[in-house]
């Protein structure tokens, strides 16, 4: 009975795995219309996303077409997340499945979404298909002994006693420097001083977050090679994916940890106003996508590093490489377009295709950047005065596209690409176990 599961576990697998990479090369496509300025692209959205909006308003069209490329993102990464749950056995498959069907089913009768519609029916046929696939599903053992590990010695709390140290220290020194941004009683110089000090305790939040991750994550594999446990652990009946999942899960959870004890930090903002509960929420998200993308980067490394230091070097040179590359490489190809878009002001004045093509290449690849993303998101929150969807003019025809807000971009990017950083270590290091 437990080999036909695992045959109905690995044929779902897979079949998510594809579900994952339609979805995924619809979204390449639907961004390549975008990119490209096709103006039929409102015309697909409205079909496609049928209920959301009014067919007579016309930038309702292009509203369509940007939250339908969202969706598809979206639903992309959360198959191929739903995948890794499953080869890890996790207990948390059974209602992430349940979550997927039912949101797409939400979104396909309130919005006339389409794909939603497909991707619920076919995830519930094959739900029944391949039913065995959902047994033996248990809390992960990894990360409990983990947990159980770190919180035991000290250096978790020096660790933690460190980070608020280093994140009050900052937040008096940005206040004290932001102190003459009030002129007597004034709100609105009262909201800049609030909304500068929520941006620098964000920012200086998301790069010790991301700095901090690799040196949890970077040794998970490597370190138990290094210490000749490695093969220990592989003979017992503990599956692949459930060890990394757990060493992954068990980082997260102190990751988070350090983000929620911060909290209070953040919210002296409030005190001075012009910060929402949005903003908060935004920037929680974010700081925990991140450390999800940096953490499923370092074990991806550690999977099939040699040793530890070399993982871990690989992880910051990449962390650091898109902290620093990405801004400076988005800039030189696209010109900040994005941004400036944000801020109503254009890039290219005379060649309409080519001010697409800057805009959207721009709105991608300038997000990647976490410090980068959480800034446009409050450009765009305190300037347009949204959270989502956002409306520029193009100065070479003074017509309004919408663009996606960076913070959408961001978590959707950073989520596939971490579902995708895991998929990839746990086939890799299969494919070196039976190497050896």
């Amino acid at each position: 009975m437990g080999g036909q599961d695992a045959t109905q576990r690995a044929a779902l697998v897979r079949f998510l795995q594809a579900v994952a990479a339609v979805l995924g090369g619809t979204a390449v496509l639907l961004g390549l219309l975008a990119w490209a300025g096709v103006t039929e692209g409102a015309t697909l959205g409205r079909a496609l996303l049928a209920g959301y909006g009014s067919a007579n308003a016309p930038q309702q069209g292009d509203h369509a077409f940007m939250l339908l490329l969202l969706l598809t993102w979206a639903n992309a990464s959360a198959c191929l997340w739903l995948s890794v749950l499953l080869l890890a056995q996790e207990r948390a498959t059974w209602l992430a499945g349940a979550l997927l069907l039912a949101l797409n089913a939400a979104v396909a009768l309130a919005w006339g979404y389409v794909l939603g519609a497909v991707l619920a029916g076919a995830l519930l046929l094959a739900s029944v298909r391949w039913r065995g696939a959902w047994q033996h599903t248990q809390p992960n053992p990894v990360t409990r002994k983990e947990l159980r590990g770190r919180m035991r010695g000290g250096r978790s709390f020096i660790v933690i006693v460190v980070y608020l140290v280093l994140m009050s220290v900052f937040t008096v020194v940005v206040y004290a420097l932001q102190l003459d941004l009030l002129t007597g009683s004034s709100i609105i110089e009262t909201g800049r001083l609030g909304r500068s000090l929520f941006a620098a305790v964000a920012g200086a939040q998301m790069l010790l977050v991301v700095l901090i991750v690799p040196a949890l994550t970077a040794g998970a594999i490597s370190s138990e090679r290094e210490r000749h446990t490695y093969d220990l652990l592989r003979l017992t009946l503990l599956p692949l994916p459930t060890l990394l999942v757990g060493k992954l899960t068990s980082a997260l959870a102190f990751i988070a940890l350090l983000v929620l004890l911060a909290l209070p930090l953040q919210s002296i903002a409030f005190l001075f106003g012009g910060v929402s509960q949005a903003d908060m929420l935004i920037v929680l998200a974010g700081l925990l996508l991140a450390a999800v993308l940096v953490g499923a980067m370092g074990i991806c490394f550690s999977a099939f590093a040699p040793h530890t230091m070399t993982a871990t070097l690989r992880v910051y040179g990449v962390v650091i490489g898109a902290l620093v590359g990405l801004p400076v490489l988005s800039n030189l190809l696209f010109g900040g377009a994005y941004g400036s878009a944000l801020q109503g002001v254009s890039v290219v004045r005379s060649n309409p295709l080519l001010e697409t093509w800057l805009l959207y290449g721009d709105m991608l690849l300038s997000n990647l950047n976490p410090i980068a993303a959480l800034n446009n998101t409050q450009v765009a929150l305190v300037n347009a005065q949204s959270w989502l969807l956002v409306d520029v003019t193009l100065a070479s025809t003074s017509t309004n596209v919408t663009v996606l807000s960076a913070w959408a971009v961001m978590m959707v990017s950073y989520a596939l690409l971490a579902a995708g950083l895991l998929v990839w270590g746990i086939y890799r290091t299969r494919q070196d176990d039976e190497r050896a």
